[in-house]
């Protein structure tokens, strides 16, 4: 542009003076300038289609490197995702709790991993083959039923206990919590459903009660004791020989009805307990209207996760001796 622009601005100039050149000179300036025009013409036209073709390969170099980083963030996205959902599987599949999710008939549409080996059932054995309720015990049938259809209308169901039958016929105690899926209508869709095994739980409690109606039916008053002189249980036969309720004596120490028993001797006695782990001797006890009685003792060791007790029968004395 700039080449042209000169070869104008020579051609003004030329023009000033034309009446004073001869013609023969003025026809051969004309020549040599349309000569130098028609090549400057050129010689920016190939400039200017050199620049051209330069600038279309340096926006395919450039959309090249675009489409280039836009497969790799897309495949690293692409593997991000990938694995972030492999994660979120195996923290479904593998948490120490149970997942399911039911349709409104109330089939299994989704399990975890360790709900089915609770269950000792394969994952197609159940998804979208069977009911919740066919894994229930008769017990738990009924409650179930009661509580599904109160789901399905509250969308929220919270602590509730039931007792489901394993593929071997075992039984297994869980703890539901279940919240439902409602379309924008207010359909009911789906339920979601965690399930929290209290087998051990309920074992331990089932264990507990049948030793307290064994103890509660004892002739004897039973007691047990820590290595404090607490009381941690007492049985109804020692209520009623002491005149003490349940929950005055677990508030009361061996010393508070013992009359031979004192809180500086106590550490002896438990340490011949431990030693011996079984020892029998007689001693006076105070009942809740202060009135001594005679009794035979016999505290046993026992240990219950890594703790040490004493069960004491006391059996009074025939005649219920009194001592003042």
């Amino acid at each position: 542009m700039g080449t042209f622009i000169a070869v104008l601005l020579i051609a003004v100039s030329l023009g000033v003076g034309l009446s004073y050149v001869a013609p023969e000179k003025l026809k051969l300036w004309k020549t040599r300038i349309a000569e130098f025009s028609k090549r400057t013409f050129i010689a920016l036209r190939r400039q200017l289609k050199e620049d051209l073709t330069r600038m279309k390969e340096d926006a395919f170099q450039v959309a090249r490197l675009v489409k280039g980083k836009k497969k790799t963030f897309r495949r690293r996205m692409a593997e991000a995702l990938r694995q972030s959902a492999a994660e979120i599987q195996d923290l479904y599949d593998h948490a120490p709790c149970g997942y399911h999710s039911l349709d409104k008939e109330g089939v299994i549409i989704q399990i975890n991993q360790t709900e089915v080996q609770w269950l000792g059932y394969s994952r197609e054995e159940l998804i979208g083959k069977k009911h919740f309720a066919e894994l229930l015990s008769p017990q738990s049938l009924g409650t179930f039923r009661n509580y599904f259809h109160r789901l399905m209308t509250q969308g929220q169901i919270r602590d509730l206990e039931l007792e489901m039958i394993c593929k071997d016929g075992s039984l297994r105690f869980v703890l539901l919590c279940a919240s439902a899926v409602f379309d924008k209508a207010g359909k009911f869709l789906i339920c979601r459903v965690i399930l929290n095994d209290i087998t051990p739980l309920k074992r331990t409690q089932e264990t507990v009660d049948l030793l307290s109606f064994i103890l509660n039916h004892l002739p004897e008053a039973g007691l047990l004791i820590d290595q404090e002189g607490a009381f941690k249980f007492a049985n109804e036969q020692s209520c009623r020989i002491l005149g003490y309720s349940q929950q005055e004596l677990l508030s009361m120490r061996v010393w508070d009805i013992s009359g031979s028993i004192d809180s500086q001797r106590w550490p002896n006695y438990w340490a011949d307990i431990k030693a011996q782990r079984a020892i029998h001797f007689a001693g006076s006890h105070r009942t809740n209207g202060a009135r001594l009685f005679l009794g035979e003792v016999t505290p046993t060791l026992i240990e219950v996760h890594g703790r040490a007790f004493a069960l004491g029968l006391v059996r009074e004395n025939s005649a219920h001796a009194t001592l003042g």
